[in-house]
């Protein structure tokens, strides 16, 4: 494994073609780490405690599993937590933890967990996982061309809101743009399937979007789970 220092706190890391990648995420980061794919698979089997740096996936794999990853956002800055912006047959994020994203439809904003526009992603499979943000907790979809998703799972997974941060009202889950005149680049169906997820976010109404004509299976909890987070502080 070779790493490339793009700027401070801020490593780009090619995954060898075909191989298995081990990733060990390191602690008290500053800045982001960029894992540029060739056709493998990648496992971050217990990224702990990441820091303040984003994780953007890159490239082609095969399949990626993220487990036990805690991001803690800075505060102080707008930034995303995991982007998803190659290609994979599958992608799997479990026990983890994301706080801090923040900001304004009109100026920048961060997302907990963002696929990319040109992304291409068979299944994005979450579980047993908490976001807290004051914008976007999950922002995916699927576009007319294909780009985006097929199959969305989230399974013991909990959004709450950060007051603290908040600057307007936003979506907790952006799962595709609703009908308007002229065709959205975000508004093609496709399936999600939802497992005791639940919302505590300060508007219902808010609290989660589909594109039109998706295929849902089950539905949110507004609230909090009865056992507290899915992936506790």
């Amino acid at each position: 494994m070779m790493s490339t220092l793009l700027k401070p706190g801020y490593q780009s890391v090619p995954a060898p073609a075909g191989a298995i990648l081990s990733l060990a995420m390191p602690t008290t980061r500053t800045g982001g780490v960029d894992i540029v794919g060739t056709g493998g698979s990648l496992v971050i089997p217990d990224g702990r405690n990441a820091g303040s740096g984003s994780l953007n996936l890159k490239g082609v794999f095969d399949t990626v599993l993220i487990d036990r990853l805690r991001l803690d956002l800075p505060r102080d800055r707008i930034t995303d937590g995991i982007g998803l912006w190659g290609k994979a047959r599958h992608v799997g994020i479990r026990r983890s933890r994301i706080t801090g994203p923040h900001g304004e439809q009109k100026k920048r904003h961060g997302d907990g967990i963002q696929v990319g526009n040109d992304a291409e992603i068979d299944t994005l499979e979450i579980e047993d996982t908490t976001i807290c943000s004051a914008y976007q907790a999950l922002i995916a979809h699927r576009t007319p061309n294909g780009k985006g998703l097929k199959l969305l799972v989230l399974r013991n997974v909990n959004v709450r809101d950060e007051p603290d941060l908040r600057k307007q009202m936003s979506i907790a889950l952006l799962l595709g743009d609703k009908a308007k005149p002229r065709t959205g680049p975000k508004n093609a169906p496709y399936t999600i399937v939802l497992e005791n997820v639940w919302v505590d976010w300060p508007s219902r109404p808010h609290a989660i979007q589909f594109p039109d004509g998706a295929r849902v299976i089950g539905a949110i909890n507004y609230g909090v789970p009865p056992g507290g987070d899915f992936s506790p502080a």
